[in-house]
């Protein structure tokens, strides 16, 4: 049966087949997506950290809010430390 959502037994069978399946599982599901990244020199100083967390509500609508900040830390939202919230209703 997981063949039909494609998936087999041992293997990932088609595998466009098995990321729409999870999309269309996930598209009414309410879910919070968490992602933290600091990188330290060998003293523990921080050189860069990246946290994100995404609230994702039905309908493909969410909130994200993102934080950056250290010396070596990229500049997504201008230099660092830099903080954003982004919102969508799904459009």
């Amino acid at each position: 049966m997981d063949s039909l959502r494609g998936i087999g037994s041992e293997a990932v069978t088609d595998p466009a087949l098995a990321g729409a399946t999870h999309g269309s599982v996930l598209r009414d599901t309410r879910y919070t997506l968490t992602s933290n990244r600091t990188v330290t020199d060998f003293n523990g100083t921080t050189r860069s950290q990246v946290r994100t967390r995404v609230d994702r509500q039905p309908n493909d609508m969410f909130r994200a809010d993102v934080t950056i900040r250290g010396p070596h830390a990229p500049v997504l939202l201008g230099r660092p430390p830099a903080q954003a919230t982004l919102w969508s209703d799904g459009d």
